[in-house]
């Protein structure tokens, strides 16, 4: 469970009952939220990525940053 300010995420799904939430449902409830709250949202769900899709993904924004100083000069 993750707990910060009013936002509680329960990461485990112990219920056979339960039902997936759809990406559109998830969207409205993350825009109910405070900016620290989203801000919050935002570390927990980098901290989810493994270490090679997280250097994937920075390596594709030092090459667009790159790209874009390139353009500019």
């Amino acid at each position: 469970m993750f707990c910060t300010g009013n936002l509680v995420l329960d990461m485990t799904n112990d219920s056979p009952n339960d039902q997936s939430m759809s990406l559109a449902t998830i969207q409205n409830e993350i825009e109910k939220l405070e900016p620290a709250e989203r801000a919050s949202l935002i570390d927990l769900l980098w901290d989810s990525l493994d270490d090679d899709s997280i250097q994937e993904i920075e390596g594709k924004w030092a090459a667009e940053s790159e790209d874009r100083i390139d353009a500019s000069e």
